[in-house]
């Protein structure tokens, strides 16, 4: 089957699962799903809506080891971007399956224009520049500024422009779930327009 699709019901015909499109190209993959109780489910294989056709497929279903995060996807425990004394800072990561999005601190100085690019082959990367909303939840944010292709079609870049010394991060995540791949970040000072 060229392009199968996967949906999980529980014992009642109930909704619990869906997947198209997994890690590895056309192949469906149901990644992280805990089974809330102990008995029967169904699967349902099919054909994707956009393709025809028939054909063989195979089905397997295992414990999992969990996909090792490279870079956390909170506020409080985001990777720092510590940056040189010229201004220039880099880090590199990888948005892994059914991760949402990677999140880095930055050391910026106040009053100074920085540009911040994502550098991205294997995935449409989506950038945001926030900070953390002063809310009970130490998780809410204040999205100041994203991007999605400024660079080419998978990359992204923003310019900001600090007025204070306060936390702020960068959120890199796929502008299309499930998708992901390798990437970069370079973070250099924005310079402005040399012509005008």
């Amino acid at each position: 089957l060229a392009d199968p699709a996967l949906t999980l019901y529980d014992r009642n015909g109930s909704w619990l699962a869906y997947n198209d499109d997994g890690p590895q190209g056309l192949d469906p993959l149901i990644y992280l799903f805990k089974a809330p109780y102990q008995g029967n489910y169904y699967l349902e294989v099919e054909k994707n809506y956009y393709t025809s056709g028939t054909g063989s497929y195979f089905v397997e279903a295992t414990d999992h080891v969990p996909i090792t995060d490279d870079h956390s996807d909170t506020l409080n425990n985001a990777t720092l971007i510590e940056m040189a004394s010229t201004g220039y800072g880099a880090s590199f990561g990888e948005i892994e399956f059914a991760d949402v999005r990677d999140v880095f601190q930055l050391d910026l100085s106040p009053n100074t224009s920085y540009k911040i690019s994502v550098l991205a082959d294997d995935f449409d990367s989506y950038l945001r520049f926030v900070s953390a909303a002063e809310t009970d939840d130490n998780e809410s944010r204040i999205i100041w500024l994203e991007n999605d292709d400024a660079v080419d079609f998978n990359g992204s870049e923003i310019t900001v422009s600090t007025l204070t010394d306060q936390d702020f991060f960068i959120e890199v995540s796929p502008y299309f779930p499930n998708n992901g791949g390798q990437y970069q970040i370079k973070i250099e000072p924005d310079l402005g327009d040399d012509h005008s």
